[in-house]
């Protein structure tokens, strides 16, 4: 609601209002309508196990956090695509990172 006020009182063309409208779709609603269709689909065949649901919540909270550090940063980069996909991409290759060092502390505690 906030973003179409703002798009609103900028009084843009058409055609760009509703570009920012998609563009805000791609960053923001669309990866997290996809994490919530995995979690649907494979709760729906089997639930979760519990490191699976850790995972899935680092990796959202990475997303928020990374996304919400520049908006309260450096909101002018959002204007860029690349900014937020990059955004995106980090908060994945990060909690991958996370998920795989935390692997490797498991198997090596197993060992002792």
């Amino acid at each position: 609601m906030v973003y179409t006020r703002i798009l609103t009182l900028r009084e843009l063309p058409f055609l760009e209002y509703y570009l920012y409208l998609i563009f805000y779709n791609l960053v923001y609603v669309i990866p997290l309508a996809i994490i919530v269709l995995i979690f649907a689909i494979t709760l729906g065949r089997k639930t979760f196990s519990q490191i699976w649901v850790r995972r899935l919540k680092l990796v959202s909270g990475f997303m928020i956090l990374s996304l919400g550090s520049i908006l309260i940063i450096k909101p002018k980069l959002l204007e860029s695509i690349s900014t937020a996909f990059g955004a995106l991409a980090a908060a994945i290759i990060i909690s991958g990172l996370i998920i795989f060092i935390n692997y490797l502390y498991q198997k090596l505690k197993c060992l002792k």
